[in-house]
């Protein structure tokens, strides 16, 4: 039996969903978001949940102290640099 070329299915998949994407979000809705400036408070707290909030969700990098995030209204409470 002949094995299926990875690219192939890849290729197929990508292909399948093409059309599957959103619209980004609005600047007014972005804009409405609640910030925060990140403290050495905010960052213990989310050394205490484990520490996957002390990282930006679209950059990945760690926040430090005087950084500006948007929490996203999720019950996972990802953040992201305002910038």
């Amino acid at each position: 039996m002949m094995m299926p070329d990875p690219d192939e299915i890849l290729a197929q998949l990508f292909r399948s969903h093409a059309n599957d994407h959103k619209p980004p979000t609005s600047k007014a809705v972005l804009a409405s978001l609640p910030q925060t400036v990140v403290s050495e408070a905010w960052l213990a707290a989310a050394a205490d949940e484990g520490g996957s909030s002390s990282v930006c969700s679209l950059c990945l990098t760690e926040y430090v102290i005087g950084d500006t995030v948007v929490t996203v209204p999720c019950t996972s409470g990802h953040c992201f640099h305002y910038d």
